[in-house]
C-alpha cells in the first residue's frame, strides 16, 4: 500500500527484500527489526518505509503485534518517520505498545502516544569479533557451561529473583544460554539470548543475571564471555545488548568485554491518545 504525505511517499507492509537494505545501514540499532524478518516473528512484524520522490527509502518503522507484546520502533529521517506515523494513524496504531525510540524521534511518537509509567533511558551496545576482549580468569575454579532444557527449573528460579526479567522458557529452547554453577552445584549466574538470527549474523543478549549472594566474583562476566565466544564461532557478526543507562557496574563489565555504547535511547510502555494532543 502506497500513500503520500507532503513530499514523502509511504509504503506499508513491505517485504523483507525491500526493508532490509535500509535496516542494514545500522545493524546495531536495527538488530531486533532485522531479526524479526525471520520466522517465527515475521508473522507478527510489519514494516513501513518512507522515501522522497524516487529516492531510496530514508526511514523505516517496525510495528510488532505479538500475542504477548506490541512494539513500535522507528529508524531514519525524522520527516520520513513523521510521514509514516501519520499514515499509520489514519489506518491503525496499536492502543498500547512498548516504544523504543532514539531521543530525536520521541517527540514524533508523543504526538500519538503517552508513557504509562514514564520513559526509561537505555543504552544499546554492540560488539564484534574485532572488539571482543575475552577476560582472563585463571583463579576461578568454576567454568561457564552451556545450559539445556534440563537446567530450565534452576534457570527460571534464578531469573525470578530479577523483578524486571523478560525470561520465558522459549528463550532457552530456541536460543543460547550459558551458566555458572558454584556452591555445591547451585546455578549462580547465567547469560542468554533474546534473539539469534543466524541468517543475518545477529544476536541480541539478555537475561544476564547473578544471584545476589554470589555477586562480585566475576561469574556473570564468565557466562557472558562464554556466550559471546559461542555466538561468534557460529557466525554472528554483530552481538548486541541493552542496559539501563545508569547501571554503571553492568556497563563497566560490558565495556571490558568489548561492547561499545552505540545509542542512548528511550523506552517504555505507552498508550495511544484517544484524541491527539495539539
Amino acid at each position: 500500500m502506497m500513500a503520500t504525505h507532503d513530499d514523502w511517499r509511504v509504503k506499508l507492509d513491505v517485504s523483507e527484500d525491500e526493508v532490509y537494505p535500509i535496516l542494514a545501514r545500522d545493524r546495531v540499532w536495527n538488530s531486533f527489526a532485522i531479526a524479526d524478518l525471520l520466522p517465527p516473528m515475521r508473522a507478527y512484524s510489519h514494516y513501513a518505509l518512507a522515501s522522497q520522490g524516487d529516492q531510496p527509502a530514508e526511514a523505516a518503522c517496525l510495528v510488532v503485534q505479538h500475542p504477548r507484546f506490541t512494539v513500535i520502533s522507528p529508524f531514519g529521517a525524522d520527516d520520513g518517520i513523521a510521514a509514516m506515523l501519520a499514515q499509520l494513524a489514519q489506518l491503525t496504531l496499536p492502543a498500547h505498545a512498548l516504544i523504543q525510540s532514539q531521543p530525536n524521534h520521541l517527540p514524533l511518537l508523543e504526538r500519538y502516544y503517552r508513557p504509562l509509567t514514564g520513559w526509561r533511558e537505555m543504552l544499546r551496545m554492540g560488539l564484534t569479533a574485532e572488539t571482543f576482549r575475552a577476560p582472563d580468569m585463571p583463579s576461578l575454579a568454576v567454568q561457564a557451561v552451556r545450559l539445556t532444557l534440563d537446567d530450565l527449573t534452576d534457570l527460571q528460579a534464578l531469573q525470578n529473583l530479577y523483578p524486571e526479567t523478560h525470561f520465558h522458557p522459549d528463550l532457552l529452547r530456541n536460543g543460547v544460554f550459558y551458566g555458572v554453577r558454584a556452591d555445591a552445584g547451585r546455578l549462580v549466574a547465567a547469560a542468554g539470548t533474546h534473539i539469534v538470527a543466524g541468517a543475518y549474523g545477529i544476536a541480541v543478549l539478555g537475561n544476564i543475571f547473578t544471584h545476589p549472594d554470589a555477586r562480585g566474583r566475576g561469574y556473570a562476566t564468565m557466562a557472558t564471555a562464554a556466550l559471546i565466544t559461542d555466538l561468534l564461532a557460529h557466525g554472528c557478526r554483530d552481538i548486541v545488548l541493552n542496559v539501563v543507562a545508569d547501571n554503571h557496574p553492568a556497563i563497566h563489565v560490558y565495556e571490558r568485554l568489548g561492547f561499545q555504547s552505540t545509542y542512548r535511547y528511550v523506552t517504555g510502555e505507552a498508550g495511544h491518545y484517544a484524541v491527539q494532543p495539539e
